[in-house]
């Protein structure tokens, strides 16, 4: 398809939207507001040079959109998507932009598209991006970092636009209402990660956060699936979690087993909390 074309398509799904699983049938082209929470205008409520992402995309660029289809308890992001909105005005006007900070204070060595769920508004992403790669052709990589709740047939439309992608994959089915939200989340998921992977075979990141009380439950089996399906992804196995409500934390215990699952594995490309181990 053509840029033309994509856009064509994009553009007429939103007036009866199906871009991810929940299917709500708004039509956010007229401004109705989806189940991801977001309409048809750009929506982004932060962007920033980022050095705390995984060692092999840093500096990364992040530029965080509102909206997201997945309902995830242990979300931190939601409330903060809610609130605020940054002008980014055309999606050339907002590469000009980007390109301008970039020459005149740092290039970044990727682009990230971050949310809430980026695919929310995946016009607006893919219509920057193309941008961004004509005034910098020799520029940063331009990432997707996404939860993968999103319609399949969208990535084959994102060639030429995005280099890769950081997919978060948080659970096992059996976890699924207390960890991931939506009750089809992994099947989902992870049919997202597999295409993709075909795709884009060079760039995949695979992040995943270990739960507390979930490691053999959901960490064990997410790194089998992950070595199983996807072997050329690097993964990132996160023990940061924290629960600021509760003022709660990974316990030690569970750090210690997903990281004896992560040096079991033995591969290179592999990492903790972003960094080669």
């Amino acid at each position: 398809m053509t840029r033309e074309e994509i856009c064509r398509a994009l553009a007429e799904r939103l007036q009866a939207c199906d871009l991810c699983p929940n299917n709500c049938g708004v039509d956010r082209s007229q401004g109705q507001i989806g189940a991801c929470g977001v309409g048809d205008s750009p929506a982004v409520y932060q962007n920033f040079m980022h050095y705390g992402e995984e060692r092999v995309i840093i500096p990364a660029f992040v530029i965080n959109l509102c909206g997201c289809g997945l309902a995830c308890p242990t979300c931190p992001e939601r409330l903060r998507f809610g609130q605020k909105r940054l002008p980014t005005g055309s999606p050339d006007a907002y590469a000009a932009a980007l390109c301008n900070y970039f020459e005149h204070r740092q290039m970044p060595k990727t682009v990230e598209w971050i949310g809430g769920e980026p695919t929310a508004q995946i016009k607006f992403v893919l219509e920057t991006s193309w941008c961004l790669k004509e005034r910098l052709p020799e520029g940063p990589l331009i990432y997707l970092n996404t939860n993968g709740y999103f319609d399949i047939a969208l990535l084959d439309m994102m060639a030429g636009a995005i280099d890769g992608f950081v997919f978060d994959l948080k659970c096992m089915p059996a976890c699924t209402s207390i960890v991931g939200g939506n009750h089809d989340y992994f099947d989902v998921v992870t049919r997202v990660i597999s295409r993709a992977a075909s795709l884009y075979p060079e760039h995949i990141i695979i992040r995943h956060l270990v739960m507390p009380g979930h490691v053999s439950c959901c960490t064990a089996p997410v790194l089998e699936w992950c070595i199983s399906h996807v072997p050329g992804a690097s993964l990132n196995v996160m023990t940061g979690f924290q629960d600021f409500e509760r003022g709660t934390a990974l316990p030690e215990a569970d750090r210690a087993s997903a990281l004896a699952l992560v040096h079991r594995l033995g591969r290179s490309h592999d990492m903790i909390d972003g960094m080669p181990f």
